[in-house]
């Protein structure tokens, strides 16, 4: 499944407008919106965990420069460490792969590591719309 159309689904307004760049181990989808910025358009963070998105202030360049490198929190890597430490006999995650809740966060899911399980990326794109009453492959 495509993240353009994935995020499409999840907020409205998202499709010609925003357009993926690439995605974390948590399967949140880090989009560019045109709409803002000087040009190069500001960095927006989808959560489909939470069924929520983020816009930043931020463009794509400074993002990727500057941001991720001096502050990676943003991509919660010390919650990675923990659920690693959590899951001993984990190697690595493949490309189609993420760690997702096993209960997500807009259904009372808890935000901690006993929630988290590896799943295929294209799971949270049928999970989160059928959650809330819509077609997994309706447009947004």
């Amino acid at each position: 499944m495509a993240s353009n159309d994935f995020c499409a689904r999840l907020i409205r307004g998202f499709a010609g407008r925003m357009y993926c760049f690439g995605f974390d181990w948590l399967g949140r989808n880090l989009a560019v919106d045109l709409r803002g910025g000087d040009g190069e358009g500001l960095v927006v963070l989808v959560e489909p965990g939470a069924g929520e998105h983020f816009e930043s202030e931020v463009e794509l360049t400074p993002f990727h420069d500057e941001v991720l490198v001096v502050d990676p929190t943003g991509l919660a890597a010390g919650f990675f460490d923990e659920w690693r430490s959590a899951n001993p006999g984990f190697d690595r995650l493949v490309f189609d792969q993420c760690v997702g809740y096993k209960v997500p966060l807009f259904l009372g899911g808890d935000d901690e590591v006993h929630n988290l399980e590896v799943v295929p990326y294209d799971v949270l794109g049928v999970v989160r719309p059928a959650a809330h009453g819509q077609s997994p492959h309706a447009g947004g």
